[in-house]
């Protein structure tokens, strides 16, 4: 269906959606690719951007590259999309971008000077650590921690930390029922 009509929104999004119930690597390849073309033809397909974005765990970096090509042309007629300016950026610093992930973060705050996520003062932190600056990466992390707090979303912080996590602190984490108990944890 695809190579009659590689233009079609839906003929591009059910293999991908076909190929994340697969299971496999070549399902996930083969659902990565249709997305990827898919967000390129149609950033605003519904659920194909987010699809892949959240779903997608070995996304090529000539994808990536696709795909911020996509964001970066999108931002320019869309620049309250905080969120893909948050996106953008750390595709930037995933690929080793680490100044331009900064410049974006900046373009993204100038833009959407009212969007408040913990997402943003952690890549932050996460761009001042890989700089050796280890002071500008501590208060980075406490301002993602305190708007983690005031935003009652910790998923980030979570998922970053999580790795080193042992079961007493999973059990630990469970018994925080408070966003203030949670930045305190």
């Amino acid at each position: 269906a695809v190579k009659l009509d590689p233009t079609s929104f839906e003929t591009l999004y059910d293999p991908a959606f076909a190929g994340y119930l697969w299971n496999g690597l070549a399902g996930r390849r083969l659902a990565s690719e249709a997305l990827v073309r898919l967000i390129c033809f149609e950033p605003l397909h519904p659920n194909a951007y987010r699809t892949w974005r959240d779903f997608e765990l070995d996304k090529k970096g000539s994808e990536i590259l696709k795909v911020d090509k996509m964001l970066e042309n999108f931002l320019k007629t869309h620049p309250d999309s905080a969120s893909w300016w948050v996106d953008l950026a750390g595709d930037r610093f995933y690929l080793g971008r680490t100044s331009l992930a900064l410049q974006t973060l900046d373009k993204m705050a100038s833009a959407n000077p009212n969007y408040i996520s913990p997402a943003i003062p952690l890549l932050r932190a996460r761009c001042a650590l890989d700089g050796g600056d280890t002071r500008g990466f501590h208060e980075n992390y406490q301002k993602a921690v305190l708007t983690a707090e005031s935003t009652g979303d910790f998923t980030l912080l979570f998922r970053q930390a999580e790795p080193l996590f042992t079961p007493a602190c999973y059990r630990m984490w469970e018994k925080c029922q408070t966003a203030s108990s949670r930045a305190v944890f």
